[in-house]
């Protein structure tokens, strides 16, 4: 079973991942870009606190520290497990000299103070073994020629509580933002979609009967597929009605046959069986030209791929006219560009031009003229083909022109013919998206003007 995919379901994953990455991306950068301010702005305090301690700082001869109160007096260092501690240790014996009382409990070794390195934590050298971050310098104390080690500490959890609280602050920050974000995609995106929603509403509509077509009102990237929907629309309502149509153009084309068959039944004649056998010819050929025709003939023409060459198929069709005619020697005028190309079955070409050539045929004087030329016009969105099929015979009066689209239609009962041969053609064209229609021609005649998509010549068969 095919999984059906959803087009919200994309465009909502893909703008969400594409949101998601650069915001998850550009927090954890603006984090490390917040993180340095905060690590230098705690180290330039610590700085601050061991330059205090180092400037009001003195040493006996001896190297024993001097009482003093200006520094001690700060509550940060007196309070113990502050977080702050301060410590002095003579270099020469490694002995510490003396310390805040916020360090009571602990203190830090010589050697061990000395291991610090950037970013300058001891791991686990404080308090219930905590971290600690440290500044340390090494200089002649005040009052004495002995070198001392000055140190100031701060837990390493100060750092981590600003980064953290950074941290936090940003994650609510970028949480509204993609929240917002996302909001604002579902609403774009339910937005965009909704002429799609639209189109399914008219389809169910039109299925339902109470729309014939789709309208114009939508978006032009969506207006291809709305046109091809109407053009296939159209193509069945145009097949159905031919379908209509060849019904009762095979009943008319089998009545005569089957009434003759019927009449010699009755009252049989000397040449009944010919007579029978002429009838049921006739049967079989109207059956095999109506199969065939729903064979190739309703095949869509909108996607109709190959192409049939005109020039061809009209001097094969003139041909044929000439010799059925051939006591008339009847003169055909071709101009036909041998490039040219019918985006359609061959047999359906055939069927169009052959009624009208051999109408032709049946009343002109002499003369046949056919013309095919390439319609060009900005106004017609796609390639089309201008047959005119014109004679010299007594032409058809304007206000019987159309009538002769009618099936079983004819506009001389002398000639023979059944009266189909223009029904047919103007159902095979309408199929195409194309047109027929009949004028006075200059010549005298009449003119038929057949309008057909164009092929391309890569496309012939």
């Amino acid at each position: 079973m095919t999984k059906t995919r959803s087009i919200t379901q994309r465009l909502l994953g893909s703008a969400t991942l594409w949101i998601l990455f650069p915001l998850i991306l550009g927090g954890v950068l603006t984090s490390s870009f917040l993180k340095a301010p905060i690590l230098e702005s705690l180290d330039r305090q610590v700085e601050q606190e061991l330059t205090y301690l180092i400037e009001f700082t003195s040493f006996t001869p001896a190297g024993e520290i001097k009482p003093y109160k200006t520094y001690y007096t700060d509550n940060k260092f007196n309070r113990q497990n502050s977080g702050w501690y301060w410590q002095i240790s003579r270099v020469k014996d490694e002995v510490i000299v003396g310390r805040s009382l916020s360090m009571k409990g602990f203190e830090i070794s010589y050697r061990e103070s000395s291991k610090t390195t950037p970013p300058n934590i001891l791991f686990g050298a404080g308090p219930e073994d905590t971290d600690l971050h440290v500044k340390q310098k090494f200089v002649i104390g005040k009052g004495t020629n002995m070198e001392f080690q000055f140190l100031i500490a701060t837990d390493a959890k100060n750092l981590v509580d600003s980064v953290d609280k950074v941290n936090e602050r940003l994650i609510y920050a970028f949480g509204i933002i993609v929240f917002t974000l996302l909001i604002g995609i579902l609403a774009q995106v339910t937005f965009s979609l909704r002429p799609l929603e639209n189109l399914k509403r008219s389809l169910s509509e039109i299925r339902e009967g109470k729309k014939h077509n789709l309208d114009d009102s939508y978006p032009i990237e969506v207006k291809p597929l709305v046109e091809e929907i109407n053009a296939h629309i159209n193509h069945t309502e145009k097949v159905l009605l031919s379908a209509r149509a060849e019904v009762g153009n095979l009943a008319h084309a089998l009545k005569t046959p089957i009434s003759v068959i019927s009449n010699e039944n009755r009252e049989p004649t000397t040449q009944c069986n010919k007579i029978v056998q002429v009838e049921i010819d006739k049967i079989e050929r109207h059956i095999s030209s109506y199969l065939r025709r729903e064979r190739e003939t309703y095949i869509n023409p909108l996607i109709y791929k190959a192409s049939t060459n005109v020039k061809n198929v009209v001097s094969a069709l003139s041909n044929a006219v000439k010799k059925q005619y051939i006591d008339r020697k009847i003169n055909i005028h071709i101009e036909v560009d041998e490039a040219l190309t019918f985006k359609g079955a061959q047999t359906d070409l055939e069927e169009l031009l052959g009624n009208l050539i051999e109408n032709a045929g049946k009343f002109c004087k002499a003369n046949i003229w056919i013309n095919v030329e390439e319609i060009k016009s900005k106004e017609i969105p796609k390639p089309m083909l201008r047959f005119l099929i014109e004679d010299d015979g007594p032409g058809i009066a304007p206000e019987n022109r159309e009538t002769m689209f009618s099936r079983g239609n004819r506009y001389d009962e002398t000639v023979p013919g059944s009266g189909f041969g223009l029904s047919i053609v103007k159902q095979i064209a309408n199929l195409y998206g194309g047109s027929i229609h009949l004028a006075a021609s200059p010549k005298g005649g009449l003119r038929a003007i057949l309008k057909l998509p164009k092929g391309h010549i890569s496309e012939t068969l």
